[in-house]
C-alpha cells in the first residue's frame, strides 16, 4: 500500500521551516526547461518567494536544455540560477528531459530534491510544501511523487479527466499487468517529486521522457513499495502536447518500462526492440529514432563544477 498524505497534512510554514532545520536539511528546487518562456517566470517568482520569506527552500534551479527562446533570461529575472544542461557536468551524445535532471545532481547542493516541471499553469507552493514536507516528516520515504487533479483542455472544452493521456492508455495498463501495486499511484509519470539526494545519486537516469518511469521503477526495485509516497497537491493544470509528441513520449516510456520488466525476468523478449517509430499525419508516413540512454548513477561519475549564473 502507497503512502498517501495530502499537502493540508503538513504544518504551518513556519513549523515544517523549523522542522528542516532541526533535521539539518536544505533543499534544492530543481525545474527543466526547453522553451518555457511562457510559464517558467511565475514558477521561478513563486519558488523564489517562499526561499525568501520562509527559507524552506535554499536554492531555486533551472536547467536550461539550450532553449531558443526566452526561458533562461525570464527565468534568471525572476530569481533563479540558471545553468545550461550541455555546461556541467560529463559530456553525453544525447538530449533530453532525463539528462537535464541527471545533470542537475552536479550543481544541485540540497539534501532533498524537489523537481517541478516548467509548464504547469496554476503553479504555487502546494506543490513544494507537500513534497518536502512528506520527506521530512517521514524517514522510511525515499520518492514522493505529486498526485493530482489533471483536468484537459481541449477547444471544445474542458473534460473531467484525472490523469495524462499516456498514463491512462499506456502506463497504467502496464503497471496492472505487470507491478499492480505501483498502480496505485494516481500519477506514476509526476514530473513533480522529491527525492533524498543520497539515495538518488545511486540511481541511473534515462534520457529522455523515460525518466520518471525510470526512476519510479529503479526506487521500487531497488528499495521497495515502501520507500515510495505519493501526496494530493490539488489541480494541476499544463500546456496540453499534441498526439504526436505524446506518441514519442509514450514510445520512449514503452522501452524504459520493458527494459526493466526485462532484467527483473518478468518477461524475456525474444527479439531486441526497435527503436524507430513510424507515424503518419496528413497520409504522410514519418520515421524517427527515439533511443533512451541509461545514464550511471551520479556517485560513479566524477563531479564537475557548475557553470550556471
Amino acid at each position: 500500500m502507497i503512502q498517501t498524505f495530502k499537502y493540508e497534512d503538513f504544518p504551518p510554514l513556519s513549523e515544517l521551516t523549523a522542522l528542516k532545520r532541526q533535521l539539518h536539511e536544505t533543499i534544492s528546487v530543481v525545474i527543466p526547461a526547453l522553451n518555457e518562456e511562457s510559464t517558467i517566470g511565475p514558477i521561478v517568482a513563486a519558488t523564489r518567494t517562499l526561499k525568501d520569506t520562509t527559507g524552506l527552500v535554499d536554492e531555486v534551479i533551472v536547467m536550461d536544455d539550450s532553449s531558443d527562446d526566452a526561458t533562461a533570461s525570464v527565468a534568471r529575472e525572476a530569481g533563479a540560477k540558471v545553468v545550461h544542461v550541455g555546461g556541467i557536468g560529463p559530456f553525453m551524445q544525447v538530449r533530453g528531459k532525463g539528462l537535464a535532471l541527471w545533470k542537475s545532481q552536479f550543481v544541485a547542493g540540497g539534501s532533498i530534491i524537489v523537481f517541478i516541471d516548467a509548464d504547469l499553469l496554476d503553479f504555487n507552493d502546494r506543490f513544494i510544501v507537500g513534497l518536502a514536507g512528506a520527506l521530512l516528516h517521514d524517514k522510511g520515504l525515499e520518492l514522493v511523487k505529486a498526485a493530482y487533479h489533471r483536468p484537459f483542455k481541449s477547444t471544445t472544452g474542458t473534460s473531467d479527466e484525472s490523469g495524462g493521456r499516456v498514463t491512462e492508455i499506456l502506463v497504467r495498463p502496464l503497471l496492472n499487468l505487470f507491478l499492480a501495486e505501483l498502480a496505485e499511484l494516481r500519477q506514476p509519470l509526476a514530473g513533480e517529486y522529491a527525492v533524498r539526494r543520497s539515495t538518488l545519486e545511486k540511481m541511473h537516469f534515462y534520457s529522455g521522457y523515460g525518466v520518471e518511469i525510470g526512476l519510479l521503477l529503479e526506487y521500487y526495485f531497488t528499495l521497495g513499495i515502501n520507500s515510495i509516497g505519493q501526496v494530493d497537491t490539488g489541480m494541476r493544470t499544463h500546456r496540453n502536447r499534441s498526439l504526436s509528441e505524446l506518441s514519442n513520449m509514450a514510445f520512449e516510456i514503452g522501452q524504459v518500462f520493458f527494459n526493466y520488466i526485462e532484467q527483473q525476468g518478468y518477461c524475456t523478449l525474444k527479439y531486441p526492440r526497435n527503436t524507430i517509430i513510424k507515424s503518419c499525419k496528413a497520409g504522410i508516413w514519418k520515421a524517427c529514432e527515439c533511443e533512451e540512454m541509461r545514464l550511471p548513477p551520479k556517485n560513479l561519475t566524477a563531479s564537475t563544477t557548475s557553470h550556471g549564473t
